[in-house]
């Protein structure tokens, strides 16, 4: 991965026919007082831009994944031996760290989140700057603030990872300008860390880095050097071996090791879905169903920003190629090996999500990267074909438009949401019609034992309460049988008083996971048995995602009398549970 750009140019470049900007070299826009200026600007409006979502949630599924492991790590417990988990323990130690520095507390992640946007914006323009004019990578970097992470604010190990996915890019760029075994060291200790952050990401950054490399190596225009490569190689290796280290003092690496594994047998399950897939459920589809003349245009808009998201990475293939059989005819360094590293990355994080999950969300989490592409297109003078030059004010004036139509749907949605929760993890705005989050919080005390089914982690953590179980996601068809019933068996042993049940989950499946085979769903569910059996339930309640729940208590418990209560309405509070349906 150590590599060392070959300053030589051939002779007889010029004779060979192409374009005259290929001999160029890159920008170093780090050396200039006024780029380093206009780069901290650029991270200060993005951060201030972002800290707008700091307090806002949509109660996303996922989010709590990380929270709560982290929460579990600072009471003690020790990863994959204590509780369950398939993904790389980098984001869980890294979140516990802040926790334990700042506090608990959801304002502390949604902070780190915002500075992750700040340098995602830098990032993509000193990179794009150095082959871009300033308008252009300027433009790049606010569409990175704008409408990328505004439209998944949530703390997950996927922004984790792209953001250090996007330091090795950068590392490995200024390894080729400025050669020195200290940036190969960085290089390769981001690369590493990507991987324990979220492993197929990783690996896929790695292999394409690596095809990168070698496709610039054969076309003699970088060389390896022993103590380049060494510290390359040594910056892959010591993180590894320091979790390796850890994990084995706290008798853990058998299970890490399991867990780790895990995903390579289940994952796909219930998560193959085509390119691009965008989860339409029954509301969002009323809507556009129902919608005004107006808002039927703006929803076309959003949706071709997320074709566009989807389809951009795509692009690096073929980019990569045709800059490959390029440097191969004129032998010109600089200008194309950095076409070659970018567009070998972007190819190789597009396969890590290729392997995975392939929907929106998931090209979403590698946008920051791709849009790379998005300023070299608007520039228009080395990658884009001539014919365009007279419509690239247009294409401009085009993508931006659509792209801010896909920031301005986040920044309505977080203006909207209004509501004022107090959680034991600080006061969070929701949309107006939750109830779900304000009636647990109510009726829980921090440090209580509550069981939240099928799959909503983030309630865990914003209540501070504990689950009994080891898994924070249970969800048929993904999870083995031999984790329900360990879960089964850890829910009868403690018997938690509070059960909050999502009765809208199985219907969810048919448009969030698709592919779960109907098969599965027709067995009985145990936890559902369960719990329909040994409690009851006292309110129906609804989340901000439109998700309805069930506020239950054991049977040997009294129902709270609340408003929230007499809003559900008397049947509703004595009803039983409701029959699972498929579609």
């Amino acid at each position: 991965m150590a590599i060392v750009a070959d300053r030589t140019e051939l002779a007889g470049v010029n004779s060979h026919r192409g374009p005259e900007q290929w001999t160029l070299s890159l920008r170093l826009p780090e050396k200039s007082f006024s780029e380093r200026v206009i780069a901290l600007l650029i991270f200060g409006s993005a951060f201030a831009y972002l800290c707008l979502f700091r307090n806002y949630t949509n109660l996303d599924c996922d989010e709590g994944i990380i929270l709560q492991g982290a929460k579990r790590i600072l009471d003690g417990q020790v990863l994959y031996r204590d509780f369950f988990s398939f993904y790389t323990p980098g984001s869980y130690y890294l979140l516990a760290l802040l926790f334990k520095l700042f506090g608990s507390s959801m304002l502390v992640a949604r902070t780190a989140l915002s500075i992750y946007g700040g340098i995602f914006s830098v990032l993509t323009y000193l990179i794009a700057r150095r082959v871009c004019d300033r308008w252009s990578s300027i433009l790049a970097a606010y569409l990175v603030a704008f409408c990328i992470l505004p439209n998944r604010f949530a703390v997950l190990h996927n922004w984790d990872s792209t953001l250090f996915a996007y330091l090795t890019l950068y590392c490995a760029i200024l390894l080729l300008q400025r050669p020195h075994w200290l940036w190969s060291l960085a290089m390769g200790t981001a690369a590493s860390l990507t991987v324990l952050l979220e492993q197929s990401k990783g690996i896929g950054l790695i292999t394409g880095l690596a095809t990168g490399c070698v496709v610039l190596f054969y076309c003699g225009v970088i060389r390896f050097r022993r103590r380049c490569l060494a510290a390359g190689l040594a910056g892959l290796v010591w993180p590894v071996l320091a979790v390796i280290a850890y994990f084995a003092a706290e008798r853990a690496l058998p299970q890490m090791m399991t867990g780790l594994m895990w995903p390579m047998q289940h994952y796909s399950s219930v998560n193959t879905v085509a390119f691009g897939y965008i989860p339409v459920h029954g509301g969002l589809r009323q809507l556009m169903t129902d919608a005004a003349p107006l808002q039927t245009v703006l929803i076309a808009l959003v949706l071709l920003a997320c074709w566009l998201i989807s389809a951009l990475p795509l692009l690096a293939p073929g980019i990569l190629v045709y800059s490959a059989l390029l440097l191969k005819r004129i032998k010109s360094g600089e200008r194309l090996s950095y076409y070659i590293l970018c567009t070998s990355s972007i190819a190789g994080l597009l396969l890590s999500v290729l392997v995975t999950r392939k929907d929106f969300m998931h090209l979403l989490h590698i946008a920051p990267v791709s849009f790379l592409m998005l300023a070299w297109i608007l520039e228009g003078k080395e990658i884009t074909l001539q014919i365009t030059e007279p419509l690239r004010p247009v294409l401009s004036s085009l993508l931006l438009i659509v792209f801010s139509a896909l920031g301005l749907m986040a920044l309505a949605q977080n203006a909207a949401a209004q509501s004022r929760v107090n959680t034991p993890r600080g006061v969070l705005r929701v949309a107006g019609k939750e109830t779900a989050l304000s009636y647990l919080t109510e009726h829980t005390t921090p440090g209580d034992t509550i069981f939240v089914y099928p799959y909503r982690p983030l309630y865990y953590f914003l209540t501070a309460t504990s689950n009994p179980t080891d898994f924070e996601l249970l969800q048929l068809g993904f999870n083995t049988p031999e984790e329900f019933a360990q879960a089964l068996n850890s829910i009868r042993t403690q018997h938690p008083r509070v059960v909050l049940y999502q009765s809208s989950y199985f219907d969810d499946i048919a448009f969030g996971f698709p592919s779960t085979p109907l098969s599965v769903l027709a067995k009985p569910d145990p936890l559902t048995k369960y719990v329909a059996v040994e409690y009851r339930v006292c309110a129906a309640l609804t989340s901000a995602d439109s998700g309805n729940f069930l506020f239950m208590v054991s049977r040997d418990s009294t129902c709270p009398s609340t408003a929230v209560e007499q809003m559900a309405g008397p049947s509703q509070s004595t009803s039983t549970m409701p029959r699972r349906t498929l579609r």
